[in-house]
């Protein structure tokens, strides 16, 4: 590991440390309990979103899928729709660092009131990329202790492309230019998913910190990432495409349906929908920042507009979904 590269590593986990890098969905102080928001108006939805301590969140994005529409909670947790309709709403919130959470509410003619509650994940140190002047894809694996981690797998997933770091944690792979979605694990830590996009002219190097882990890894989330793979392998001869966070930045977008119809050259589709870390959970592009994304597999619409299930399964009451996602953790 060069010298360069390590003091860039230790400065950003310093900062992280320290408070000095931005933190999402900071909590309020205190607790708020359902009460104490005001009575149902007609035509509203009022609601709060807490953690598994009834601490109120900021920052958190909610929509009603229904109407299209998003919200992010305020300082204390709060957040509001107005204009609706009576009926039967699906409302979800999300955001990095927490398990989404979606509830099928009964909007009735006085209103109605909700709370989210979403539990928290345990939050490790986010990479750091830099460019390299060696093509492929190279870096070091570490523990949240700056310790390096030897014999840590790494793979980018739907290729043939995968080695084990060394006594420094270091790795190397000989990767093309393209996007790639990278799995790391090793025995005692949590997985790690990473989005990178290599390019034509450079290479691109990593630190990534891996965080102890004692629960068993979700077997629907292995499962899901092998179908991923087999996908990717078969997609090579069909009309798929996929895209980084790298690339998802790039576009300057705000959300993935604007940002996928940038890197598309089409029309943003606003009833396009999408698995969420290959399934069963669904998700409307619109709702989904650009900032909670690794990684995103599409199908290319036809001439007609149209697009299979990217999962191949059939049509649901929202239609196809033609992406699947891979959250940022």
């Amino acid at each position: 590991m060069s010298r360069s590269f390590l003091r860039r590593c230790t400065v950003c986990l310093l900062a992280s440390a320290s408070g000095l890098l931005p933190v999402r969905a900071l909590p309020a102080q205190g607790t708020m309990p359902i009460n104490a928001l005001p009575e149902p108006i007609a035509g509203t939805i009022i609601g709060l979103v807490v953690d598994s301590a009834n601490t109120p969140i900021r920052d958190i994005a909610v929509y009603v899928y229904e109407l299209r529409r998003q919200v992010r909670t305020d300082t204390d947790g709060r957040f509001r729709f107005d204009d609706l309709g009576k009926g039967k709403y699906t409302i979800s919130a999300r955001s990095v660092g927490f398990v989404g959470v979606t509830q099928r509410l009964d909007v009735k003619a006085v209103g109605a009131v909700v709370k989210l509650k979403l539990a928290r994940l345990e939050r490790g140190l986010p990479p750091v990329i830099t460019t390299a002047s060696r093509g492929g894809l190279s870096g070091v694996v570490a523990d949240t202790a700056l310790h390096a981690l030897r014999e840590a797998s790494v793979k980018l997933l739907g290729t043939s492309h995968a080695t084990r770091t060394d006594s420094t944690g270091r790795f190397f792979l000989a990767a093309k230019p393209g996007s790639y979605l990278v799995r790391i694990e090793r025995d005692g830590y949590d997985r790690q998913l990473l989005g990178i996009t290599v390019p034509p002219s450079e290479g691109r190097e990593v630190a990534v910190w891996l965080t102890r882990g004692a629960a068993r890894e979700n077997p629907v989330v292995g499962a899901n990432l092998f179908d991923f793979e087999q996908r990717r392998l078969r997609g090579r001869a069909v009309s798929y495409a996929s895209f980084s966070r790298d690339d998802l930045m790039a576009t300057n977008a705000p959300d993935v349906l604007q940002a996928a119809a940038r890197a598309t050259a089409q029309r943003p589709n606003f009833d396009a929908c999408a698995y969420l870390d290959g399934g069963p959970a669904i998700a409307p592009l619109w709702a989904i920042a650009v900032g909670e994304v690794e990684f995103v597999e599409a199908v290319v619409p036809d001439s007609r507009g149209t697009a299979p299930d990217i999962l191949g399964r059939p049509s649901s009451a929202r239609g196809n979904c033609a992406y699947n996602i891979w959250l940022r953790k």
